[in-house]
């Protein structure tokens, strides 16, 4: 998979990414409320990221608003729309398969196929050094390979995208400096990420030993729950931490913060999530100077920074249109 996402492939969207945004953003004054209020969660941050999981899979533009719904539902954590939405993103992801194996195309369901048929021809043993290649992917994993997209990639990138939005608006001195700064976007991204990311904590880990770790005794096998943010807030490692600053000096961007995980576990959908963060929210200060809050931040989001920073509903004044 790692090859369908490459930064210089996911580079090959941004003219589609582009044209998706310009057209979500462009519709937004049709949804505002009889007090002229928007809300970006709605109506932009959720639309984008599934319109284009679509593109890269390769769902074809009639079918997209079913893709829409079902990633909702996937979402949502109600049992019977998980009961309902799953079997039938299964059956319409089999039939994707199913037409890009009769008509293969740029998508990322005839990546996976080509990938396959690669891995088929060289063999049980075709490795580098004479052993096993890596096993081809069967069609189940190329069908959970892609639900694993759609709930990875819609989720995680529309709270990015609706957090870091608040974060400009409650720094007024921050976006100040990327509207007079375009080049800041991409250490903006960086910083949003790591400031407000949508992904507190990793997964539990489970000790395979007993040790010791900064003066805690650990036991082999109790849990250890990482916590990214204390990392993106470790002041050994940064400069007032606790400050939004987009243009913080900063280490190679793998090192500077662990929003995307780290080592074997770094999101795959990285670049894509970068890239598509940098042009919403490029695309969305262009269009809308005078974008302003329509609600009290503190009844947004309870606390000052809380563990887990996502919102349902994110309401502005687009100012004038």
């Amino acid at each position: 998979m790692s090859r369908e996402f490459t930064a210089r492939r996911i580079q090959l969207l941004a003219p589609s990414i582009e044209l998706i945004t310009d057209r979500l953003i462009d519709e937004l004054p049709d949804h505002r409320d009889e007090f002229g209020v928007v809300d970006l969660v709605e109506h932009f941050a959720y639309p984008l990221p599934v319109a284009v999981i679509c593109e890269l899979v390769g769902v074809p533009e009639p079918d997209r608003h079913l893709w829409s719904d079902w990633s909702r539902n996937l979402t949502a954590g109600h049992t019977e729309r998980l009961r309902t939405a799953t079997p039938a993103l299964v059956r319409h992801v089999r039939e994707l398969i199913d037409r890009r194996r009769a008509e293969p195309g740029s998508d990322l369901i005839s990546g996976m196929l080509q990938a396959r048929d690669d891995s088929a021809d060289i063999g049980p043993n075709g490795g580098p050094d004479g052993g096993p290649s890596n096993a081809a992917m069967s069609e189940d994993e190329m069908v959970s390979m892609t639900l694993i997209l759609v709930l990875a990639g819609h989720e995680t990138t529309a709270h990015l995208i609706a957090n870091g939005t608040l974060a400009l608006l409650t720094h007024p001195e921050q976006l100040a400096l990327l509207r007079r700064d375009r080049a800041l976007l991409p250490h903006a991204v960086e910083e949003l990420l790591r400031w407000c990311g949508p992904v507190p904590s990793a997964r539990l880990r489970y000790a395979d030993r007993d040790l010791v770790l900064r003066g805690v005794q650990i036991r082999r096998g109790e849990a250890v729950h990482p916590h990214l943010d204390a990392a993106n807030l470790d002041l050994r490692h940064h400069d007032r931490a606790e400050r939004l600053d987009l243009t913080r000096k900063r280490a190679a961007q793998a090192d500077h913060h662990l929003s995307f995980g780290y080592g074997i576990h770094f999101c795959l959908g990285a670049a894509l999530a970068r890239l598509e963060a940098a042009i919403a929210f490029g695309r969305l200060l262009d269009r809308y100077p005078g974008l302003q809050l329509a609600a009290d931040p503190g009844t947004l989001i309870p606390g000052d920074r809380p563990v887990g920073w996502e919102l349902n509903h994110l309401p502005l004044h687009l100012g004038r249109v």
